[in-house]
């Protein structure tokens, strides 16, 4: 049994986006729950293997423009 190390993240980035979650640590890093907010674009938030809800004027527009400016790393336990 390894040892499990939890660090707390937030951070607003130049591209607007504020993006806070818990970012555990063991044999390898992963964010299980995001939420990131931002002036323009609105609130989004949940689990990227699971679901994610957009609170948004323009629900598409904000998650694309999320997704564009924050390219996510993309792990399954398969690619272990």
């Amino acid at each position: 049994m390894g040892f499990i190390n939890y660090k707390q993240y937030s951070r607003t980035h130049k591209n607007g986006w504020t993006i806070s979650g818990q970012i555990v640590e063991d044999w390898v890093s992963w964010v299980p729950f995001i939420t990131a907010s931002h002036k323009i674009y609105g609130i989004i938030y949940g689990d990227f293997s699971e679901e994610i809800i957009v609170v948004s004027d323009n629900p598409d527009k904000g998650l694309f423009h999320f997704l564009d400016n924050n390219i996510p790393l993309v792990w399954t336990s398969w690619d272990i």
